[in-house]
């Protein structure tokens, strides 16, 4: 009878392992292999990730170095461009003849000669391209300060010459207006001009009024 029994409780136990067949130890196993792989794919990722980042750093640093050098270019494109600048203007300036203002005092016995030349900038390369103008008159043996005025301005033997390059005008003796003078310690003298004077042009014998107004120094 009791083997009969054991006989039963083999062939259940028996059915019970062919249903599952993998015992306790191998279960374990299976587990432990699951775990690994998640992990294993975890740290993919991981690396997945940083290399992403450092591909990105890597691409960053890239554009930095691309754009320094589009600004050197760029700096080096101005530089040259302000060194043609001053090439141009250089041989611009080559062929202009630069204007001047001068007065002048010539003292002949008691007679005191002021004179005014002003000439125009030229150009070499155009034709009549300067001009300018001048005058002068005299005065008999003046006083530190005077003040000459209407009729008195015809004794002066006013002159004054318009050059344009090719137009021309003069006048002489004003027919109003006034001339002040001021003599200083450094034997220069302080004259101010402001007269009407009839002007004809030498081209067409036309003749027009014109106000010259000068405020300036004379000197020897």
């Amino acid at each position: 009878m009791k083997k009969i029994q054991l006989l039963i409780i083999l062939l259940f136990s028996e059915l019970i392992a062919c249903k599952n067949p993998e015992t306790a130890s191998e279960k374990l196993i299976l587990k432990e292999n699951k775990m690994t792989t998640q992990n294993d794919k975890n740290k993919e990722l991981a690396n997945e990730t940083i290399t992403d980042i450092n591909s990105i750093k890597n691409n960053n640093t890239t554009v930095f170095s691309v754009s320094d050098q589009k600004k050197e270019k760029r700096n080096k494109k101005s530089a040259e461009l302000n060194l043609l600048t001053e090439d141009v203007q250089l041989n611009e300036k080559n062929h202009i003849t630069l204007g001047f203002v001068r007065n002048v005092l010539i003292k002949e016995g008691s007679n005191y000669c002021f004179k005014r030349v002003v000439k125009q900038d030229s150009d070499s390369r155009v034709g009549c391209s300067g001009g300018g103008n001048e005058l002068s008159f005299t005065i008999i043996n003046p006083a530190d300060t005077f003040l000459i005025e209407n009729e008195m301005l015809k004794t002066l033997n006013f002159q004054y010459r318009i050059n344009g390059g090719l137009y021309w005008e003069e006048g002489k003796n004003p027919i109003k207006g006034y001339i002040k003078g001021m003599s200083s310690p450094d034997n220069t003298w302080q004259i101010e001009i402001n007269v009407w004077i009839k002007m004809t042009d030498l081209q067409i014998n036309k003749e027009n009024e014109r106000q010259i107004i000068v405020n300036d120094k004379f000197m020897l």
